[in-house]
This record gives structure tokens, C-alpha cells and sequence, in this order.
């Protein structure tokens, strides 16, 4: 048995320095306590030796290098000789961390958690741990950051990440936890909420976990008031626009340049939606107020781009203006 090098403490359960491996300590609290005077002679604490450099190094690399490839019991038994360590930080832990999120280790990035990494790490772009595994679907991950304390209105924003990829489940628990179900994220010089982003990438479930939060229907993005209708419609999401028609959306609602989801689903051909529309009660004789294309309808648009079913449908259904203004 072995006095401990701080206080002299006889203990055959001594934890032993990882840099020299000769010190001895009751614990960590005595460890850290003899840090200062010890770094001067632990090898670690000699910035001049580059091999002690490429170790300390080469620890956390391979701990970066296990928590990616998931491999849970060598984090742990890397975590363990890491614990003996009176020089370590949650920074040291965020590599790790990033790789287990971006793999998709769940067990791994609960481990590293509880050790002691920080669940608001950010990456290199500034993204937070929580966004990133939002966007990748990993939803057992965002549980277990957020349970760790991880914010949930950053920037970029994990519900609008996680919509506009589609991951409904994630959706969920983002929800559950409090996430703000109209928040709106900057996007191309515009706000665009999450219903908004789910609509535009044609993700239909996500849209019906939204609107069953609470999602605004009517919400109008900053730049043109766009609507998820007139995104829904242009991309020709069939199933999208009656749901948002079902939820009330408005469906003469226009943007600033006077262009309703009819001018939308009309000028890209979608016959189906340009059908449902009007049987909502679309206005047809709408027309647009940019100087560019004043004076024009959803009528012309079909017409001018070629999609003769819309004509079809608005000629033989309803009474639309005919007299067409220019064709370009």
C-alpha cells in the first residue's frame, strides 16, 4: 500500500495519474488539488515534449474515432482512464459527441452525456447538437439531449430542420418538449415557419402533426405572403392542399403580387389541385398586380404555358375571362 500524493492517505484503491502513471491519489478531488504543483513533473504538463503532445492527442481522437463507429465499450473504457485526469474539459468531449450524433449511436451519446459533455455543443458551422440530429432523423438522440438540458430554439431551429427533412417522429418529441410549432426560420431573405418548410417538400405527415399542435395555416412569409397553400399548390402536393384546405387554409388568400394558389397550381399544370381549388370556392378572374404581369389570371398562365387540360378544366366548369391580355 501507497501513501496518496496529495494528502498521504494509505489505500491499496489509489487512482494512478494517466500522464506519468506514477502518482497516486485518493481521488479526483485530490488529484485536481495537486495538479498545479504536480503538472511540473508529469510529463503531460511539459508543453516542450511533442510525443506527450501527440499522445494526449491521439486519447481523444481515439475516443472521437470509437464514439463514431458506436463502439459503446471502448468509449466507456476510454471515459474511465479519461475520469483519472484532472485536465479535461466538456470541450474535449464535443467531437465525440458530434460523431455519435452524426452515426446515430444513441448509447454512445448517452454515455458521453452523462460523463460530462455538453448537450448544447455546436459544431463547425454553428449548427447544435439538438438541430443536427434533428435533420438526421435521430430521435432517440434529440430525447436524450433534450432530457440533458439541450435548447430547443437555436439557430438554425431543430422543428424546422426536422420538417423540412421530413421526420415526423422527431417532430413529435420537438413538440412535446415545448418546441415552438410557429416559430419561423430565415431562409433565402425569408421567414418561413415549419409548416410552411413540410409543405414545400411535400411531407404531408409532418403537416398533419403541425396543424395538430397548433400550426397557423394562415401564416404569410415575411417577403411575398406566401402561404403552405400556394407552395403546396406550385409543386403540385395534391394531398397537402386539401389537407391545408381542410384546416381551413383560405383559398383566395394572395401574395403581394397578387398571385392566389390558383395562379400557382394553373401555371405549373396540376389540373387536379386547379379542380379542387375552384370546387373550394378559388376566384378564377383573380389577377395579378406586379407590373411585370398586371392584368394577368390563373387562365392565362395555363394557357400561355401550354397546359391545355387547366384550360380544359376552367373552360368547361366555370365562367372565366377569356380575353386574354399577353402570352409570353
Amino acid at each position: 500500500m501507497l501513501p496518496c500524493s496529495f494528502c498521504g492517505a494509505i489505500s491499496k484503491k489509489h487512482k494512478i495519474c494517466a500522464g506519468c502513471r506514477e502518482a497516486r491519489y485518493c481521488n479526483q478531488n485530490c488529484q485536481k488539488a495537486a495538479w498545479p504543483t504536480h503538472k511540473l513533473q508529469c510529463f503531460r504538463g511539459k508543453s516542450t515534449n511533442s510525443s506527450v503532445n501527440e499522445t494526449v492527442t491521439g486519447r481523444w481522437k481515439r475516443l472521437e474515432q470509437s464514439a463514431g463507429a458506436g463502439d459503446l465499450m471502448a468509449v466507456q473504457q476510454q471515459l474511465a482512464q479519461i475520469s483519472c485526469d484532472a485536465d479535461w474539459t466538456a470541450k474535449d468531449l464535443k467531437p465525440a459527441l458530434l460523431g455519435s450524433i452524426a452515426n446515430g449511436h444513441a448509447a454512445v451519446c448517452d454515455a458521453l452525456l452523462a460523463f460530462g459533455a455538453d448537450p448544447c455543443s455546436t459544431n463547425v458551422d454553428g449548427n447544435s447538437a439538438l438541430a443536427c440530429a434533428a435533420s438526421l432523423g435521430r430521435e432517440a438522440i434529440c430525447e436524450i439531449l433534450l432530457e440533458k438540458g439541450a435548447l430547443l430554439n437555436t439557430n438554425p431551429d431543430p422543428l424546422f430542420v426536422a420538417a423540412a427533412a421530413g421526420h415526423t417522429a422527431v417532430c413529435t418529441v420537438l413538440l412535446r418538449y415545448g418546441a415552438l410549432v410557429n416559430v419561423y426560420q430565415d431562409y433565402t431573405d425569408e421567414h418561413i415557419t415549419p409548416l410552411f418548410a413540410a409543405a414545400m417538400h411535400g411531407h404531408i405527415d409532418v403537416c398533419k402533426e403541425l396543424l395538430r399542435h397548433g400550426a397557423d395555416v394562415q401564416y404569410g412569409v415575411r417577403e411575398t405572403n406566401e402561404t403552405a397553400l400556394h407552395t403546396a399548390a406550385e409543386h403540385g402536393y395534391e394531398h397537402i392542399v386539401a389537407l391545408l384546405l381542410q384546416a381551413g387554409a383560405a383559398v383566395n388568400v394572395t401574395k403581394k403580387n397578387g398571385v392566389t394558389a390558383l395562379f400557382c397550381a394553373a401555371q405549373r399544370g396540376h389540373t387536379a389541385i386547379v379542380q379542387m381549388l375552384i370546387t373550394k370556392g378559388a376566384s378564377v378572374n383573380t389577377r395579378r398586380t406586379d407590373m411585370a404581369y398586371a392584368g394577368t389570371t390563373p387562365l392565362h398562365l395555363a394557357a400561355c404555358n401550354g397546359h391545355e387540360a387547366v384550360v380544359r378544366v376552367r373552360l368547361c366548369n366555370i365562367s372565366a375571362c377569356t380575353n386574354v391580355i399577353r402570352c409570353w
